[in-house]
């Protein structure tokens, strides 16, 4: 998991613009990667989701995604992203309920900045990279430092929370916990 905590740390510091190229499905880790790019250009039939929270019913292309007997809390990127990225009752229902998007679904929300047919995903992609590259480096860099503000104080505020509450409830889920009598929590709060 440290791995985890520093490929979030390093989408949330460095400077260089990074364009999220989507050309299938982004699902866990994946899609936190995805939400924490500067640009997404995807295909508009991808589809985006968190299958921390799925209990099984995250069903993509006819299969589930994410694990039926587990419901975990999504320490690895999305409780900082998602909110920054979605109207924050979005947020909750793609966190809280495994909720997928489309990536056209996505662009409509102005999460995705361009949702394209695949036969466009190339062109876009490129078009969006060569305007970049017209900028100027270091004003490119520093005015992305000054808009990453916002992500770092998510990061800070959020990410070692989400990532211990993930480990706490992995814990409540083994039988170690179960036969103490930690369980899963169902219908508790």
């Amino acid at each position: 998991m440290s791995g985890v905590t520093r490929a979030v740390e390093a989408m949330c510091t460095i400077e260089k613009p990074v364009i999220a190229k989507l050309n299938g499905h982004a699902v866990g880790f994946g899609a936190n990667l995805v939400l924490a790019c500067d640009f997404i250009i995807a295909r508009e039939d991808a589809i985006i989701a968190d299958h921390h929270m799925s209990c099984g019913e995250l069903i993509i292309d006819g299969k589930m995604v994410g694990s039926a007997e587990h419901c975990m809390v999504t320490g690895d990127g999305g409780a900082v992203f998602a909110p920054l990225k979605m109207p924050l009752n979005m947020a909750k229902e793609y966190l809280m309920l495994a909720r997928s998007f489309t990536a056209k679904e996505l662009a409509a929300m102005g999460v995705v900045n361009y949702a394209v047919p695949a036969a466009e995903l190339d062109a876009k992609t490129d078009e969006i990279a060569q305007r970049l590259l017209k900028r100027n480096a270091y004003a490119l860099a520093l005015t992305k430092r000054v808009l990453n503000k916002q992500v770092m104080a998510s990061f800070n505020r959020v990410h070692d929370a989400a990532l211990g509450y993930e480990f706490l409830n992995f814990y409540m889920q083994t039988p170690q916990a179960k036969e103490l009598g930690h369980g899963r929590g169902e219908g508790k709060l």
